[in-house]
């Protein structure tokens, strides 16, 4: 597992090969969970290392045989997380939509509708100003929905606009109806980017962008700050602010996501900062110049900064 952790990806998958195989020497009453657990990390590394078809029979192998809800979400949650990170939209949003499921949280288009007009209700005046002394959620169920939906994102605004707000609307709804968790900052700047394009109450927007802001001064998670000050930077601040403020943002979230290895959200920040730069009239060159030296300072952005 610490080699796995790390940039030792390769020996991590001999090892757990090697471990998968004495497995049938094992017996102890534990050898069932364990099993489970060395299958999925050798699925997750089998990927990682792309040898895709036998990750994928690994884990459909996982599927049909741990078919309990409290396994399907651990197996399922593992596989919706390397597809979004190796930018399979279809995919991830299908997985996504089966974990949900099987955390019993509904989850269908055919629910915007209803879902606007609850957001509408559940974010007045008074319920922001509450937000930031809001008490946090503890519910293991409702942070793996939460965790699930905000994986979700990317995907789904590159797919599909309404599938897209359907999310941001139930990242907000959940978080100003049950308290602050990691992924609150999210709820609230999606809920943000809402007011400002869908029910068009600039005022209000604002004032949620601000409390959005303050709890993300407030958090040392790098994870839920990639992601807001991407959200923020591509979506949000662009109302209220001049672009070189929102590429403020977009930076700040380039540079928290190189923290953790994060290249999900920090990869969208990269790619908003190039399209940003070439609406403002940044010469050509520079911007060739900026891709660059993020590809030689990030690996993991290799590949999406040279399809650019």
């Amino acid at each position: 597992m610490e080699a796995k952790q790390t940039a030792a990806i390769e020996q991590a998958l001999k090892i757990f090969e090697y471990a998968a195989s004495l497995l049938p020497y094992a017996n102890f009453a534990e050898k069932d969970n364990l099993e489970m657990k060395i299958n999925l990390a050798l699925g997750e590394c089998q990927f990682i290392c792309k040898k895709y078809a036998e990750a994928r029979e690994r884990f459909e192998r996982l599927i049909d045989r741990y078919n309990t809800e409290e396994y399907l979400i651990t197996i399922k949650t593992s596989y919706l997380n390397l597809h979004a990170c190796n930018g399979d939209n279809e995919r991830t949003i299908e997985l996504g939509s089966e974990v949900l499921n099987h955390l019993n949280f509904k989850f269908n288009i055919k629910h915007l509708a209803l879902d606007l007009i609850k957001g509408k209700l559940l974010f007045s005046n008074k319920s922001i100003e509450k937000i930031k002394k809001a008490p946090l959620i503890t519910n293991r169920r409702l942070l793996d929905i939460l965790k699930t939906l905000t994986t979700m994102l990317p995907a789904a605004n590159s797919l599909d606009e309404k599938i897209f707000q359907l999310i941001l609307l139930k990242i907000g709804n959940l978080s100003v109806k049950h308290g602050n968790s990691p992924y609150a900052p999210v709820g609230y700047g999606a809920s943000s980017y809402l007011l400002y394009n869908v029910w068009k109450d600039h005022k209000k927007a604002k004032k949620l962008e601000d409390v959005t802001l303050e709890l993300l001064e407030d958090t040392d998670s790098s994870s839920t700050k990639t992601i807001v000050y991407s959200f923020m930077g591509t979506f949000i601040h662009h109302w209220t602010s001049p672009m070189g403020n929102s590429m403020e943002y977009l930076t700040k979230s380039i540079d928290e996501g190189a923290k953790i290895g994060e290249f999900l959200y920090s990869g969208y920040a990269i790619a908003s900062t190039i399209y940003a730069k070439y609406v403002v009239g940044t010469p050509l060159k520079e911007i060739t110049a900026y891709i660059d030296s993020q590809v030689k300072k990030h690996r993991g952005w290799e590949v999406t900064l040279s399809d650019l």
